[in-house]
């Protein structure tokens, strides 16, 4: 699953790169996201991950030009937690953007970049969404796969190469 498509709407925000990935290399760009987490109940006042990102083409993925989208319904106010990253994803960034159905977390990064067949452990990125007060219905939530307690992909999380959707499909369908 995943595959090309066209730019995107949505959200905004993080740290960012200057110029642009030049279009040949857009137009070979392959990764996949892979998921992992150890809350799989459907209710729960925290929605926590592992995201791996491996690179499948042979250009560096520069990953100031990376953007990163974890759909989900907040039925709360979220606060985002990054505990760590892999050295290939440089000073991440996560923001909350409320946006009804095609409410997600953004995940940017300011630099890094992952090459192909190298470690992946060295693209992993946590993220932890909790809320104090109320538990979150991950039932419903686009991203959320609650089987997945060992990494596995997930085309339910989108990938963006300057806003380009490199792998995954949005809630709208567009893959």
């Amino acid at each position: 699953s995943g595959g090309k498509g066209g730019a995107t709407a949505g959200g905004s925000g993080g740290a960012g790169g200057t110029g642009t990935v030049p279009p040949d290399v857009l137009a070979r760009a392959d990764v996949i996201v892979y998921y992992e987490t150890s809350h799989t109940t459907a209710s729960d006042k925290i929605i926590q991950m592992k995201l791996y990102v491996e690179n499948k083409s042979a250009d560096p993925l520069p990953m100031a030009h990376v953007k990163i989208r974890y759909w989900f319904t907040a039925e709360a106010t979220p606060t985002l937690h990054q505990y760590y990253t892999g050295a290939e994803a440089q000073m991440p960034k996560a923001v909350f953007v409320d946006a009804a159905a095609d409410s997600h977390a953004l995940m940017t990064f300011g630099g890094g970049s992952i090459v192909k067949g190298g470690d992946r452990n060295k693209s992993e990125i946590q993220l932890e969404i909790s809320s104090a007060t109320t538990a979150f219905t991950q039932t419903g939530d686009h991203s959320w796969q609650p089987t997945s307690t060992t990494s596995k992909p997930n085309d339910r999380i989108t990938l963006y190469l300057d806003d380009e959707l490199i792998w995954g499909c949005e809630p709208s369908g567009k893959c």
